[in-house]
């Protein structure tokens, strides 16, 4: 890109949207890290001018422009076109001449269109992936969250059960009882009498013989244990005789 000598040149830089209110620059300079601002925008559309440069942004078209008036043979350089922005800002290289003899002055166009477009897809993308995980990351722990409340659940289910079957074999549970009874009935005074002339063997016959009871243990609310046992006993019959001695 040249201007004339002591002429004026113009240098337009376009941008994409999303940029309209960053900071526009021109810098001077071969190295890209090290070139040195020499004026910049405010964000707005106001003309900003300094020293012999002006720059301007236009936000409907998209586009800042650069004039360098009253070109000097030592303003030949590599110049850039930037946008500021957070962490490394982006530009285009625009190289300008300049020519001895008087001419029109050239109206140069540089773009940054392209350059843009790649850094604002890469934006775009982490707006859309960054949201994508923490939801993933949410669903995730939600998920953990319903697993344990589950696991917890069922062991205290299972809990319960082991103590209920702790229990049950011992309401089943059987008691045995041997009750040895003797049973004497009402004698008459003759009887008594003669009953002190029997023997130890008839005394031992009139012994009834070992009926069993069952008896079930019941538990109730308080834990208390309640025996319950039959009211009625078989009782058999007793049959007595009188032995006389000849």
């Amino acid at each position: 890109m040249s201007g004339p000598k002591g002429g004026s040149l113009t240098v337009q830089c376009h941008y994409d949207s999303g940029w309209e209110n960053h900071y526009k620059w021109w810098c001077r300079g071969a190295v890209w890290s090290t070139c040195k601002i020499l004026v910049r925008t405010t964000g707005s559309e106001l003309e900003v001018k300094k020293d012999r440069i002006s720059i301007k942004d236009n936000h409907t078209d998209l586009m800042f422009t650069v004039i360098m008036e009253k070109l000097r043979e030592d303003d030949a350089d590599v110049y850039w076109c930037g946008i500021e922005r957070f962490g490394t800002d982006c530009g285009v290289e625009v190289k300008v001449s300049v020519s001895p003899a008087p001419a029109t002055p050239e109206e140069i166009t540089g773009s940054m269109t392209s350059y843009l477009s790649d850094d604002r897809r890469k934006t775009n993308m982490l707006r859309i992936l960054l949201p994508l995980v923490f939801a993933v990351f949410l669903l995730l722990l939600v998920v953990a969250s319903l697993v344990a409340w589950r696991m917890m659940k069922q062991q205290k289910k299972a809990s319960g059960t082991s103590s209920e079957q702790v229990l049950q074999p011992l309401e089943g549970d059987l008691c045995y009882a041997n009750l040895a009874l003797n049973h004497t009935g009402p004698l008459s005074a003759s009887s008594q009498k003669k009953d002190s002339r029997k023997s130890a063997s008839s005394v031992r016959a009139n012994q009834v013989e070992v009926e069993y009871v069952i008896m079930e243990l019941t538990y109730s609310n308080t834990g208390h244990l309640v025996a319950d046992i039959p009211m009625g006993s078989h009782e058999e019959p007793i049959e007595y005789s009188t032995i006389r001695k000849p």
